[in-house]
């Protein structure tokens, strides 16, 4: 309310994880009263959300590089960080974020007067440090985001399926309860299946065929499933089959041609 309605109004569209504050009814009707939509992001993948994540991280960086030399004094550069990250060039927009919401190019502190010839001595030297702090600030912003896209190319996977798949999913151990409760949660498994593809929404999200007693969300990004290998599991689906003990070898025989009172049958799987 302080810095985001003041100047531009409520938003539109809000994304968001799936958090239980969010998802409450108190929350939805109060966004729903001011005409804004909530989008949530698919189970335990908060990348949708990738605007604000890259943000957070590339703003981080760069107070890290000062907060080394000057800890106490990082909020006097957040101002100049939040300048230069407005004003830079982004790859997704092919220009910046200034130029799209205004329509014109960004002005830079060092432009507003090109030919100025302060006769203050102290005035050069403070606009000296502006600029030198604003080319290191630049410098740093430009390292931050190649090194986000290096390490998050890393671990991308480019996996596709079609509906009818049969995939494994990768859910967290406290999650595992409502589809499949197991005695010791922190030696679980971390993929679990096999569940059947229902629906393709987008290029990288798809929705599965969850057991009805499960109280997750059935939404899934690719980077949370992994492809089941091998023929269809309902076509190797075998009866149980009786095998029988024999006493006098101690041996487990298929079913016999014939039965006799000395042969006690046990079930197995």
């Amino acid at each position: 309310m302080q810095e985001i309605f003041r100047l531009h109004g409520p938003p539109k569209i809000i994304i968001s994880d799936r958090d239980t504050i969010f998802l409450s009814q108190f929350w939805c009707e109060i966004f729903k009263a001011q005409g804004t939509k909530l989008k949530y992001s698919s189970s335990y993948h908060p990348q949708p959300d990738g605007q604000t994540e890259v943000l957070n991280r590339t703003l981080e960086c760069f107070l890290r590089c000062f907060v080394s030399d000057t800890p106490r004094l990082w909020f006097w550069f957040l101002h100049i960080a939040e300048f230069w990250y407005n004003t830079s060039k982004h790859s997704s927009l092919t220009t910046s974020p200034f130029h799209v919401l205004y329509g014109r190019p960004p002005p830079t502190t060092i432009d507003l007067f090109p030919d100025f010839a302060p006769k203050v001595s102290s005035v050069s030297t403070i606009l000296q440090e502006h600029k030198a702090i604003l080319s290191v600030v630049k410098y740093h912003l430009h390292r931050a985001r190649q090194r986000m896209k290096i390490e998050a190319d890393k671990h991308r996977i480019d996996a596709h399926f079609a509906v009818g798949d049969w995939v494994w999913v990768r859910l967290q151990p406290y999650r595992q309860t409502t589809v499949h409760r197991r005695s010791s949660q922190k030696l679980s498994k971390r993929f679990y299946g096999l569940f059947k593809i229902r629906q393709r929404i987008g290029m990288v999200v798809y929705a599965l065929e969850l057991p009805e007693s499960s109280r997750i969300h059935p939404v899934f990004h690719v980077s949370k499933l992994r492809p089941f290998v091998g023929e269809d599991p309902l076509s190797q689906f075998r009866p149980p089959r009786l095998l029988y003990l024999t006493r006098s070898t101690n041996r487990f025989t298929h079913a016999p041609m014939q039965v006799e009172q000395h042969l006690n049958p046990i079930l197995c799987l």
